[in-house]
């Protein structure tokens, strides 16, 4: 189908609900009335909740939250809304029917009334007519989309030829293994080429891990990106890096700015659970700023999805993974089982170690003495996984209650370089 043949008026309706006054849970809103429609021809699509005494009507949450979100997420269609569950503590949730959600005052009101008005003229489309529509929403939907763009930095070649890199005699860091700074002896380009020193088999097996969920990431703006690697998985290039969170500390005590930090970190995060991965080490020296951009690097020690673990005995029980002091507890004794949970919990330790300045130790929470931070930290480092926020769509809701920094879009957002 042709985008020419795509309904203006709905193209004009999706488009004008992403002006920056209009409240985030309209575009998903329609887009699920849209989607309900399609699917059902009988459905009414202002009858938000489903009820037993009313054959037409749908959940619309439930269709939002298990559908239309998580196939934008797996398809790269920007649905213009920061969390994965954007009809939770709405009227969405609350109400019935569309007539019994309260009309919002000012310019809000306008975008409220386009809405409704579109509801009410799709309850009297036939199927054709609501298929296209749908097509036009999402047409909208991918015009701003990033996750899907050709990530900035792309290798012209993905070869995995080890001597088309020149790398400065003395590494920038080293474990395991060693980071160097490198040139691109095709592009002239500066990169990082992180090498192992052995080729123990352990040691092989975390970095084809690391190489796996950078390509699988590819492309999302917030997570750094895999430009070659070597076939054996023995070495791989990705971008050189302006630095990490830890030269931007002093920076990071601003709200705005670790607010803007942790939306980046777990835009890139919700996708990895997502799709099963836990990153299992996130702390300051894995928080990279890229092109402007906070980027989530180092997933050398991911848990990966249930079943594609290859060697069980490769993390140990009571063998401890992460860092210390940024480790969730259950890191400790039982690291394969661990979920995004602990991520959360290396967050909550992360903003503790923003605020006060200090390392964390082991399994003690690093409480702020004060402010609204604390009780971000304080939920988010609860001992017991199961107490702690379920996703890090919930993590951010909570940062946004205790420290009334709104949630937005992290695309396009940048950050002053170090001096």
């Amino acid at each position: 189908m042709e985008a020419t043949s795509l309904p203006e008026a709905w193209l004009h309706l999706s488009r004008s609900l992403r002006q920056e006054e209009a409240p985030r849970t309209y575009t998903p809103a329609l887009g699920t009335a849209l989607l309900a429609r399609t699917l059902d021809e009988t459905v009414d699509p202002r009858s938000i909740k489903q009820q037993t005494h009313n054959a037409r009507s749908y959940s619309a949450r439930t269709l939002c939250h298990r559908v239309l979100v998580p196939a934008s997420v797996e398809l790269g269609f920007d649905l213009h809304t920061a969390g994965r569950e954007p009809f939770n503590n709405q009227p969405f949730f609350r109400c019935d029917h569309w007539d019994e959600i309260p009309r919002p005052e000012a310019e809000k009101g306008t975008h409220f009334d386009r809405v409704d008005k579109a509801l009410r003229l799709l309850d009297r489309q036939d199927p054709q007519e609501c298929k296209l529509a749908l097509m036009a929403f999402l047409k909208v939907c991918s015009e701003h989309s990033e996750y899907d763009k050709k990530p900035k930095f792309t290798a012209r070649h993905m070869a995995g030829v080890r001597k088309n890199y020149a790398c400065d005699p003395i590494p920038i860091d080293g474990g395991q293994a060693q980071l160097f700074r490198a040139r691109d002896k095709s592009t002239g380009s500066v990169v990082a080429l992180k090498k192992l020193r052995t080729l123990l088999e352990r040691r092989v097996a975390r970095m084809r891990r690391e190489i796996e969920v950078g390509l699988l990431l590819s492309g999302h703006p917030h997570a750094m990106p895999i430009l070659d690697h070597a076939p054996d998985h023995s070495w791989f290039v990705m971008p050189y890096a302006q630095g990490t969170a830890l030269d931007y500390r002093d920076d990071l005590r601003n709200d705005d700015a670790l607010a803007l930090l942790l939306q980046s970190v777990c835009s890139a995060l919700e996708v990895a659970h997502e799709k099963g991965y836990v990153h299992r080490d996130i702390k300051p020296a894995n928080i990279l700023l890229l092109d402007g951009r906070w980027v989530v690097a180092d997933w050398g020690i991911v848990r990966r999805p249930r079943g594609m673990t290859t060697d069980p005995q490769r993390t140990w029980m009571g063998v401890a993974l992460g860092s210390a002091g940024f480790a969730a507890p259950e890191l400790e004794d039982d690291a394969h089982s661990a979920g995004p949970q602990a991520d959360i919990y290396s967050l909550g330790q992360f903003v503790g170690w923003a605020i006060t300045g200090k390392r964390p130790r082991a399994n003690i929470p690093l409480l702020p003495e004060s402010g609204a931070w604390r009780a971000v930290v304080e939920t988010a480092t609860r001992d017991d996984p199961a107490m702690r926020p379920e996703s890090v769509t919930e993590f951010l809701e909570i940062v946004t209650r205790e420290t009334q920094v709104p949630i937005r879009s992290t695309s396009g957002s940048r950050v002053p370089a170090a001096e």
